[in-house]
């Protein structure tokens, strides 16, 4: 994973990766299966278009609001700041953490390659997203949250839109990777494997501090 700490640091995979001017022109040749889609293609030329109208639109709501229920005590001003920069803010942070702590803290139930880790707090704060180690072990799978006890709201929208045919082809991690028994690559042997040896040290270390 390349904005991982382990790879630059946590300032870099947290934010440091979305102010680097090296990506301010998009990759479209790695990713053609996205760019076939004209309505993608549309909102990465003009990207600022969405902007702008959610930002007119949540001041105009509090105009709105500000007339129709003047005891709410908001206006235009208030809802822009909130309702688009706070919120924008605490939005981008949230997804943020993912790329930064859910490979520092957690818990890490299968192997893989890339010290990912599953976090139910941020899980929580990123709607599913925060079950890290799951996506990065089966990265296929439209579901995050593997079991009934790891909430997973996002992947309940998509259940719900394919229901009316917004969305199909919703893949579900397989029976065999819920048991742990996916195959694994030589990265993922790898960083087991050191995974299993830096515990094994710090155990080491732990015992002999313990008897002297």
């Amino acid at each position: 994973d390349i904005h991982s700490p382990i790879v630059h640091g946590i300032y870099f995979a947290h934010i440091g990766w979305v102010l680097s001017s090296q990506f301010l022109e998009p990759r479209l040749d790695l990713v053609k299966d996205l760019t076939k889609y004209k309505e993608l293609r549309l909102l990465e030329k003009y990207n600022i278009i969405p902007v702008v109208l959610l930002a007119v639109g949540t001041f105009f709501l509090g105009v709105y609001l500000q007339h129709a229920l003047p005891g709410l005590g908001t206006n235009g001003w208030q809802m822009l700041v909130w309702g688009f920069f706070v919120s924008t803010v605490l939005l981008y942070h949230g997804t943020f953490c993912i790329n930064s702590f859910t490979h520092l803290i957690g818990k890490r139930r299968f192997p893989s390659s890339d010290h990912s880790r599953n976090h139910w707090l941020l899980a929580l704060i990123t709607l599913g997203e925060g079950w890290h180690n799951n996506h990065h072990y089966y990265s296929v799978s439209a579901r995050q949250g593997f079991f009934w006890w790891e909430l997973d709201p996002t992947y309940w929208v998509l259940r719900l839109l394919s229901t009316v045919g917004i969305v199909w082809n919703l893949r579900e991690p397989s029976q065999a990777a819920l048991r742990g028994e996916r195959p694994l690559n030589r990265n993922q042997v790898r960083v087991a494997a050191e995974t299993l040896a830096s515990k094994m040290t710090m155990d080491r270390v732990g015992k002999r501090e313990m008897e002297q």
